[in-house]
């Protein structure tokens, strides 16, 4: 059964408003005076709290029954990372332990300032202290459906990858010289992140750096894929799940309290839509953007995506790709 439980149990959920609630504010705490989005904390199913560095997760965080488990790859190894009891709670290491493994966080993944730095910095200006006037809201990164077993997940995915994938190869094939040879590479099954607007509308985001120009151009494939996935599965069940996710966070301090009247005055999702967001600088000259128009002109219908265009001076703008805006 298709689900997108990625909320915690009301046992979790009590935990950490209770016993626990020393341990988001410490993680908040351990951002940097001058990089207030450098930690971002993410809810899991089956209990799971997730701190990432842009696209590199540091810790994560098990809520059991009587213990807590913080546990990260070994890239991370530390003499903090290990179960403790509820009699034996670490007060106060969290804070140390994010700050002894900030400095060992490969640059790549976050310094760079490319896709995991503006990961970060929109889930939180665009999520964690989004505004009622914000664009949309983020609640979710790195986003899954989740299935019973592997053939539920191949059934349901694969002829929706099997479309977008075959606009690719026509492309290819037709002029390798302006699209590449053919790839065997398939589209993934991960969402950059997902949002809400004041419509109610479930906007699934796929982040690319402006400087990325062919990961630019082939994103509307990807994103669309995301999308029409999100709309084959039980609307109610996702909106239900959701509004769940939202409500929590919301309550945890990690994301705004005008989310909540988004999804309690509706029953359902109004649309669901297509988004690629681009941070850092544009250079309009760039060809990823006659490109882009090109891959969404091959089925108008199905590559029906908005552009989303900002940086750390312009915190964003909805610009228009097929009428132009960008040159």
């Amino acid at each position: 059964m298709l689900r997108f439980n990625r909320y915690l149990s009301d046992d979790a959920f009590k935990f950490l408003k209770n016993k626990g609630s020393w341990i988001i504010p410490e993680i908040i705490n351990a951002r940097p005076f001058n990089c207030a989005f450098a930690f971002d904390i993410q809810i899991r199913e089956n209990d799971y709290l997730m701190v990432y560095v842009g696209t590199t997760s540091v810790l994560k965080i098990q809520l059991g029954a009587d213990f807590v488990n913080f546990s990260a790859h070994k890239t991370y190894k530390d003499s903090f990372l290990k179960k403790y009891l509820f009699t034996d709670l670490p007060y106060g290491e969290i804070s140390n332990y994010l700050g002894r493994i900030l400095p060992k966080v490969d640059s790549r993944y976050f310094e760079n300032h490319k896709e995991g730095y503006y990961q970060n910095y929109l889930c939180y200006h665009l999520g964690e202290v989004a505004s009622k006037d914000s664009p949309f809201i983020i609640f979710d990164r790195e986003c899954v459906l989740g299935f019973d077993n592997s053939n539920e997940k191949i059934n349901h995915l694969t002829p929706l990858k099997n479309k977008y994938e075959q606009i690719r190869t026509d492309l290819q094939e037709n002029n390798s010289k302006r699209w590449g040879m053919p790839k065997l590479k398939s589209l993934g099954d991960e969402l950059d992140m997902l949002a809400i607007d004041n419509n109610c509308n479930l906007i699934c985001i796929e982040l690319k750096h402006s400087l990325n120009g062919s990961g630019i151009y082939w994103t509307p494939l990807q994103v669309s894929l995301y999308r029409d996935a999100f709309e084959s599965a039980n609307n109610q069940v996702v909106f239900d799940s959701i509004k769940k996710i939202i409500s929590q966070k919301a309550e945890l301090g990690l994301l705004p309290d005008c989310v909540n009247s988004i999804m309690d005055k509706n029953n359902s999702f109004n649309k669901i839509i297509s988004l690629v967001a681009v941070g850092g600088e544009v250079n309009k000259k760039m060809s990823c953007w006659s490109k882009f128009e090109e891959v969404c002109a091959k089925s108008p219908k199905d590559l029906q995506n908005q552009i989303f265009v900002f940086n750390e001076n312009n915190l964003g703008n909805y610009m228009s790709v097929i009428s132009g805006v960008l040159g």
